[in-house]
């Protein structure tokens, strides 16, 4: 994992809503939580997705955005937010640049790990956490770690 108090690596891509992102342009906007996780569809995948939707308004008043990133396709998130009923976009990591990036890889890519980053607006990374299992976990520090943020 990256380390905490350290500056976000930036990088631009796509987003399964048809946008584009770029982490920069939420600098002095905006705080960023980036969730890194294994794959669409999947039992523990859906849970997280969901966690991550049903807090969606508590992290928007905390002036935080959510976006989820694997190695699936556009296409394949397009479909997964629509089943899960998530509002927020997900990142199509298919070459797997991102989560090499922000150190989120299993056995030499064959895997995403799942890892979620909690990013102030001032790009710097204050929380890492990585529960494989405890999934619920990922939200729950994540929102301790964002209302801390606030000034």
């Amino acid at each position: 994992m990256l380390q905490i108090n350290t500056i976000a690596p930036d990088f631009e891509a796509s987003l399964s809503d048809g946008g584009h992102f770029k982490l920069s342009d939420f600098k002095d906007r905006f705080n960023v939580i980036l969730y890194f996780y294994p794959k669409d569809f999947t039992s523990g995948c859906t849970v997280e997705a969901r966690t991550f939707r049903d807090r969606s308004d508590e992290l928007a008043l905390l002036q935080t955005k959510v976006f989820g990133v694997s190695f699936d396709s556009l296409e394949s998130h397009q479909r997964f937010a629509k089943s899960c009923g998530i509002s927020f976009p997900l990142i199509a990591d298919t070459e797997k640049k991102i989560a090499r990036l922000y150190d989120a890889v299993w056995f030499s890519g064959l895997a995403a790990k799942r890892i979620t980053y909690v990013i102030d607006r001032d790009g710097v990374i204050r929380g890492a956490l990585h529960y494989e299992a405890r999934i619920k976990n990922h939200i729950e520090n994540a929102i301790k770690i964002t209302r801390s943020l606030q000034h």
